[in-house]
């Protein structure tokens, strides 16, 4: 049998994201953040990260940043909780530091979160990068667990989104996203699209191009 060389290499990537995902969590389970994060005067960089995601999926881009004299901040609060509660937990945090001119760096349900804390304070937020998000939906949301279903196509929380505020969010997604089905479902209308010719939800969190293109953003 002979496998076409587009699939093949579609199959090679696939387990390549999935590799990826769980060296992220093993990482985080034994990794704590770096001490280095809280140092830098050039701004506060806020991370998000998504449904069950491990703070190590944005390591590379947080490493990255810290180096260009950014204070990287990790708001904990619990992935599979509901969109708006995670929502308050994070804006408790950016009260309780007292944080300002904040640049979020989102991923996957993170991105959800972070349009809607531009809803709520739009001057305190400089910029919002997100990154393969499923603005318009998943087809993963009709699974009825763990809060899956605020991120079905046409969700009420969703549409509470659609006469949003997203001047200020760089939206960047793969050619191909393995999480957010139907992949036209990463557009976001107002925004500005950034796509990188990858494969992967994840792999694209460390995609040098994805790097290059926050580092000439900010």
């Amino acid at each position: 049998m002979i496998i076409d060389q587009s699939l093949l290499m579609l199959i090679i990537n696939i387990i390549q994201e999935y590799i990826l995902i769980l060296r992220h969590k093993v990482f985080s389970l034994f990794s704590t953040i770096p001490e280095n994060y809280n140092k830098g005067d050039a701004g506060n960089v806020l991370m998000i990260v998504g449904f069950n995601g491990p703070w190590g999926s944005l390591k590379t881009i947080s490493d990255r940043l810290n180096k260009q004299g950014y204070k990287i901040h990790f708001p904990k609060f619990k992935t599979r909780d509901p969109i708006l509660k995670i929502v308050d937990e994070i804006s408790q945090f950016i009260n309780d530091y007292q944080l300002e001119n904040i640049i979020i760096v989102a991923h996957s349900k993170g991105g959800i979160v972070a349009r809607n804390l531009l809803n709520i304070d739009y001057s305190n937020i400089n910029k919002i990068i997100n990154i393969a998000v499923p603005n318009n939906g998943t087809i993963f949301g009709y699974l009825n667990i763990h809060n899956l279903h605020e991120l079905k196509p046409k969700s009420s929380q969703l549409k509470a989104l659609d006469d949003a505020k997203t001047d200020k969010i760089i939206n960047i997604y793969p050619k191909f996203d393995n999480h957010v089905i139907p992949n036209s479902s990463l557009y976001l209308k107002g925004a500005n699209n950034v796509e990188i010719d990858i494969v992967g939800h994840t792999r694209l969190l460390e995609s040098k191009e994805t790097l290059n293109v926050i580092e000439k953003i900010l």
